[in-house]
């Protein structure tokens, strides 16, 4: 541990004769001042830390609760599909109306062949990119063609 001690603050009483008795007792003080400063700063910091994890615990118990409770009673909130009184419907309502509404999957079987052509224009683009390139290095094999075709060639 580092220990600096600044003289510039250091005053000595009219009364005292002994210089080295008021240093020591200065030295002294400082000392324990900056020691018990350090161990509240270190003892500050492990109550934030564990202040922060307990807090944390308790915030993941309480929203693991609050969701178990709604997914018990099977009623959620949600004015937009126009179901039930004041907005309220049953949880199974809302997911058939978010799935069969809200995303693409209300036609499964046109996403699919959707999906399904884009993979085979890609699997024909890179075939027909590895078909061009192994005839241009075929050709050039047989020296059929000059050394700055070939890299502008394969540059496309």
């Amino acid at each position: 541990m580092k220990i600096t001690v600044e003289l510039d603050e250091f005053w000595m009483d009219e009364d005292s004769n002994n210089l080295s008795e008021e240093l020591h007792t200065y030295v002294k003080n400082q000392v324990i001042h900056n020691v018990w400063s350090k161990i509240k700063d270190q003892v500050d910091s492990e109550i934030v830390k564990k202040i922060n994890e307990l807090s944390r615990e308790r915030l993941e118990y309480k929203v693991s609760e609050l969701i178990d409770k709604i997914v018990d009673s099977e009623q959620v909130r949600s004015p937009s599909i126009g179901i039930g009184k004041d907005g309220v419907c049953s949880l199974y309502d809302k997911l058939k109306h978010s799935f069969l509404n809200d995303s693409s999957y209300s036609n499964p079987t046109s996403k699919l062949q959707d999906l399904a052509k884009r993979f085979g224009q890609e699997l024909k683009d890179r075939y027909d990119t590895l078909f061009a390139s192994q005839i241009i290095i075929k050709v050039s094999e047989q020296g059929l063609l000059k050394d700055g075709v070939i890299e502008s060639l394969l540059k496309k």
